[in-house]
């Protein structure tokens, strides 16, 4: 039979027309929602949703932020430290303030007692001084009877009181001039200041003081002043006068007259009134008279490091700036102030001295011992030999270059006075006739660092080229340490002979600037020098000859 044909679905919102039914499909086909006003879109409920919070999300903080609160924190605390030092101190004031008050209002009351409203009593008709009972209670006992002295009788002392008294708060000059009393047991104030203690001690009495005459004692003090004498720090004797210890006398003494003597530095000021920003600080920055006792420090402590110790320790560079300061403002007659960043400016002149005499030193080294300057490898090669042969057993400071054995006139070479004319004797304003007790005779210690730069110098030639060099303090002081041996060893062979060839050093490079030598009393002659020498080197002789007789025996 022939098969049927299939039958057609009617169209519906269900499916979309033009399908067959029964058509294989993996997925069925989405379905279409037709928008109209009977048929609107669908919405969702969330309301299940919004119920529900969000969890806080948590975050560690970075080190960077722990840093900024803390600083924060600490900031904060050290604010409110702060303030409560300065409101401390704001009631500390306050109460100072007020104690004031009511010490000048306990000054300024009426009197208290009706004994304080008598008149006055006369008191020129008493001539003699009467003997002081020391410290008595409020409760007197009878008056002492009045006594006069005699003419031509000893003044009567009062011996010094064994209690210990300290000192009040209130100034001396209080106690100096407190009112005097008039006649016993009654006080009347004073209008004269000088009936007050005399602090004269009587060389009779030991320990005692004489007080002035014309004072009565009086066992009953005033109440207003036996509040005052009852403070801490005070005792007061009959009368409301104060009694002082010999060693409290002398201790006010001395300290007013340390404050007489003390002196007020006057202080460096500045071109443009304040410090320059920069790290360095030049003389020109200062105005005078600091410029002008700068430079002349510079100038002796550069004169210290080529005649006492080139190479000097941090405590002694502190010593030396302290010393020369102290002896340019004496000179000028000008005290002021040292400052950090002045004695800095003094010490960092130690390598401008260290560096002055390198380069005085450079421009001879090559004249002298014959170096060429070439690429050409003879030329190389000859320096390299040259030298070699300087610097072995440090044959550059000796007159004739010969072999060790042959070889003479230790510190001789002509580079060595050389030196000295062009660093320090060029002129007669040079450091050398300027400060010519530090050259007069020439030192050791300038010898050993003139051999150290001459060395350095030479040094620069080790590669057969001229390289030049930085001056290196660590390297130099070893090389200059040798020579200051070999310069010790050679002044203690014979020290006058030693010490006259460096003083003829001095005398030659000072008249080559035209300068008068100056010649000091009982310095030998050339002919007495001459003679001496040899005198001392025939004692040698025969020394030695003794010697070796002594030896065969």
């Amino acid at each position: 039979m022939p098969r049927a044909p299939p039958k057609r679905i009617q169209d519906s919102d269900d499916c979309d027309s033009g399908e067959e039914y029964g058509s294989p499909s993996p997925r069925p086909a989405a379905r279409k929602r037709t928008v109209t006003k009977d048929v609107p879109l669908p919405s969702l409920d969330l309301s299940h949703l919004e119920s529900q919070s969000r969890p806080s999300r948590s975050r560690k903080e970075s080190m960077k932020q722990q840093e900024n609160t803390k600083d924060a924190v600490n900031a904060k605390d050290a604010k409110i430290a702060q303030l409560m030092k300065q409101l401390k101190n704001s009631k500390k004031k306050e109460e100072r303030t007020a104690a004031e008050l009511r010490e000048r209002d306990v000054n300024k009351a009426p009197a208290e007692s009706e004994e304080e409203d008598e008149e006055p009593v006369e008191m020129s008709s008493y001539s003699a001084s009467f003997i002081s009972k020391g410290i008595v209670g409020e409760t007197a006992v009878k008056p002492l009877p009045k006594k006069l002295r005699r003419s031509g009788e000893a003044q009567i002392v009062t011996p010094l009181s064994r209690n210990p008294v300290s000192r009040n708060t209130h100034s001396e000059q209080d106690d100096m001039y407190d009112d005097p009393p008039s006649k016993p047991r009654k006080q009347l104030r004073s209008s004269s200041p000088s009936r007050g203690l005399s602090f004269r001690q009587d060389p009779a009495s030991p320990g005692g003081y004489d007080e002035q005459e014309n004072m009565l004692e009086d066992p009953s003090p005033k109440p207003r002043k036996q509040q005052r004498s009852n403070q801490p720090g005070r005792q007061r004797r009959a009368g409301g006068h104060a009694q002082w210890s010999l060693a409290e006398a002398a201790e006010a003494r001395k300290r007013s007259k340390a404050t007489k003597v003390t002196l007020v530095l006057r202080k460096a000021e500045f071109v443009a009134g304040k410090a320059p920003s920069g790290s360095r600080t030049n003389l020109k920055d200062y105005t005078e008279p600091a410029a002008r006792l700068l430079k002349r420090a510079m100038h002796r402590y550069e004169v210290r490091i080529w005649t006492l110790n080139p190479f000097p320790g941090a405590d002694l560079q502190e010593e030396w700036v302290k010393e020369i300061w102290d002896e340019v403002c004496t000179e000028a007659e000008e005290r002021m102030e040292l400052t950090v960043r002045m004695a800095g400016m003094i010490k960092k002149y130690g390598s401008h001295a260290r560096s002055t005499l390198k380069d005085g030193v450079r421009p001879l080294v090559a004249p002298t011992y014959k170096f060429t300057v070439g690429d050409t490898p003879e030329i190389i090669s000859a320096n390299i030999k040259l030298w070699k042969a300087l610097l072995e057993e440090s044959a550059f400071h000796y007159k004739a270059l010969q072999e060790p054995l042959t070889r003479s006139g230790f510190a001789g070479n002509t580079i060595i006075i050389g030196g000295l004319r062009g660093i320090w004797f060029r002129t007669k304003a040079g450091r050398g006739v300027t400060y010519s007790e530090y050259f007069s005779p020439i030192t050791l210690v300038t010898l050993a660092l003139l051999f150290t730069a001459i060395e350095f110098c030479i040094d620069e030639y080790s590669s057969g080229r001229f390289q030049q060099a930085n001056f290196d303090e660590i390297v130099n002081k070893d090389r200059y340490d040798v020579h200051l041996n070999d310069l010790t060893d050679w002044a203690g062979l014979m020290p006058p002979v030693t010490t006259s060839i460096r003083q003829q050093m001095h005398d030659s490079c000072r008249a080559s600037t035209g300068a008068a030598v100056i010649k000091s009393a009982g310095r030998l002659t050339e002919g007495n020098r001459a003679r001496a020498l040899l005198e001392l080197t025939a004692m040698n002789t025969d020394l030695e000859a003794d010697a070796g007789a002594g030896a065969a025996e």
